[in-house]
């Protein structure tokens, strides 16, 4: 058991973060796809594609297509580790991308940038503050960068454009900044969530291992009071049977007594061995003036070493479908209770 329950959080995780990149890269390809489509659908404003890069694009869209695959088909998961590499080299790619795609295009708000948010969200996602801000700032740095490049070979150089630039980096900054926060507020609480869950585990199992011992004490409260009374009267009649002055006709009726109990005695303990399957009572057609009046025949010698008589007062024939073993335990430990009870 705890085994399985330390690694489930591990196969949790590694699902989560297979989700996680598989989610990324499922978004790169959306962006992919749609930056050509404009490209191509806006081709007045920014200028026919290029060869290099539809081709660029194609290769691009078909290696993230195969990263896909990869994920899918990773039915284990992802580690931390191997997210974060996997992160990393995602990174890495799409600044490069991004930066080539600027390059080909040749314009001044290269709308190829825009892919720059994907990579500040995995960062926010897989690594700490300072690798996130970093990244922001490399972003921001290579879209000011460009502008300052491009106006370097194209003078003059538009105010507006780089106010342009200055709010796109705002915005990439603030979009960082608050994925990463509230990754990091989900984190800490699920952190506390399974805290919370390993202790409640162990609450659960300590509750059980109690409830085991009580109901190993009423068990052995319940032996105990079962096996009490047919051994008394195991007990008396044998003692009975060995005092002076007795016929052998009750000698005989005390032995008699005796071995009914002990085998009620064995029905009992085989009873118990097979608490957890209770069998289903053994009905037969029972004369409950004989049952009753062998209880009494059993009683009046118990009772008898405390100065109690018992008699009876039955009524005539009572034919009754019962378990004759149930019913005479049933009676005979109300009877010797009542016994033991009185003053």
């Amino acid at each position: 058991m705890s085994t399985f329950n330390e690694s489930l959080p591990e196969k949790t995780e590694a699902e989560d973060f297979r989700r996680q990149q598989t989610a990324f890269c499922i978004l790169t390809l959306f962006a992919l796809a749609m930056l050509l489509l404009l490209h191509i659908l806006f081709e007045s404003v920014l200028g026919e594609p290029s060869i290099l890069v539809i081709a660029l694009l194609g290769l691009s869209f078909s290696l993230k297509f195969v990263e896909l695959l990869w994920l899918l088909r990773r039915r284990q998961g992802l580690t931390e580790r191997a997210a974060k590499i996997e992160s990393a080299i995602s990174i890495a790619f799409i600044f490069a991308l991004s930066a080539l795609l600027a390059y080909l295009t040749n314009r001044d708000d290269s709308p190829y940038f825009v892919l720059l948010a994907i990579p500040i969200l995995q960062c926010a996602y897989h690594f700490n503050l300072f690798p996130t801000v970093l990244t922001i700032v490399f972003a921001d740095g290579m879209i000011l960068f460009w502008l300052w490049h491009y106006f370097g070979l194209h003078p003059p150089a538009r105010g507006t454009e780089y106010l342009e630039g200055s709010m796109i980096s705002v915005i990439y900054g603030l979009m960082g900044s608050l994925v990463w926060y509230l990754v990091n507020q989900l984190k800490n609480n699920h952190v506390k969530l399974t805290t919370s869950l390993i202790a409640l585990r162990a609450t659960r199992e300590q509750l059980i291992r109690e409830e085991k011992l009580a109901a190993v004490g009423r068990l052995a409260s319940g032996i105990a009071h079962e096996i009490r009374n047919p051994v008394a009267m195991i007990s008396s009649s044998l003692t009975t049977a060995c005092e002076t002055g007795l016929g052998k006709a009750e000698r005989e009726e005390m032995f008699s007594i005796a071995a009914r109990q002990a085998r009620r005695l064995e029905a009992l303990t085989a009873d118990f061995l097979t608490y957890a399957r209770p069998s289903v009572p053994q009905r037969s057609l029972v004369l409950v003036n004989e049952l009753l009046s062998y209880i009494v025949d059993v009683t009046k010698m118990h009772a008898a070493r405390r100065d109690i008589t018992v008699s009876s007062d039955l009524a005539s024939e009572m034919p009754v479908e019962v378990d004759a073993s149930q019913l005479e335990g049933a009676l005979l430990n109300l009877a010797l209770n009542s016994i033991d009870a009185m003053p």
